[in-house]
């Protein structure tokens, strides 16, 4: 038992590691892309108390809000850094690769932990990771969203997962498909196991759509 116990705790060990090792390495890139400096200079000034508006390349940097706030609230206690805003990404890329580890552990743990060190060895997710872009944080609130959806038992969580739905359209505008997908998956849900729990949904849609 003690045995099994271990080798469960291997892959994570490994995920881990290979997680820090990246939000290291992000945290010490300072590539600055334009969709960078539109992010961090939202970050800035949020965490200096003003509300942004434009760049000097006439981007609106005020939408989509949600990654900017969240660097701003690291920026406030650290001060503001292009290091530390590629680092929030990168944990983000690492928090979603634990989701989809144990999403699939359920089934398998041997294949969740090959499905997520292989997510890590993408060269396409892992070059997002060192960019303070808005992919990979869209990315975790997705993989968030169906991990709660799937381990739905109560109307708490039902409702949860139409909130997560909800902030990835404050992460990135595509992010809203997240919450019709949600919808039919809910009432998928409804009309095989006729529980009303999953109709809850439907309100916390409207809600968030108003909003």
């Amino acid at each position: 038992m003690e045995l099994e116990i271990k080798r469960e705790y291997i892959p994570l060990a490994i995920i881990l590691f290979l997680g820090l090792f990246y939000i290291f390495l992000a945290s010490t890139t300072q590539m600055l892309g334009e969709d960078e400096a539109v992010y961090y200079a939202a970050a800035t000034d949020f965490s200096k108390g003003s509300y942004p508006a434009f760049t000097v390349t006439g981007r609106d940097t005020s939408w989509p809000p949600l990654i900017p706030l969240i660097y701003s609230f690291f920026f406030l206690i650290f001060g503001p850094s292009l290091g530390l805003a590629k680092a929030v990404t990168a944990t983000f890329g690492v928090l979603t690769v634990l989701l989809i580890y144990l999403m699939l552990k359920k089934y398998d743990i041997w294949l969740a932990a090959s499905a997520s060190i292989l997510l890590l060895s993408i060269p396409n997710f892992t070059h997002f990771m060192f960019l303070s872009y808005v992919e990979i944080p869209i990315a975790f609130f997705s993989a968030l969203m169906f991990y709660i959806a799937i381990n739905s038992h109560d109307r708490k969580h039902v409702l949860l997962a139409g909130l997560i739905a909800g902030l990835a359209y404050y992460v990135k505008g595509s992010g809203i498909i997240l919450i019709p997908a949600l919808f039919l998956y809910y009432m998928f849900l409804f009309y095989r196991e006729k529980d009303r729990k999953y109709i809850d949904f439907l309100n916390t849609a409207k809600i968030l759509l108003l909003g």
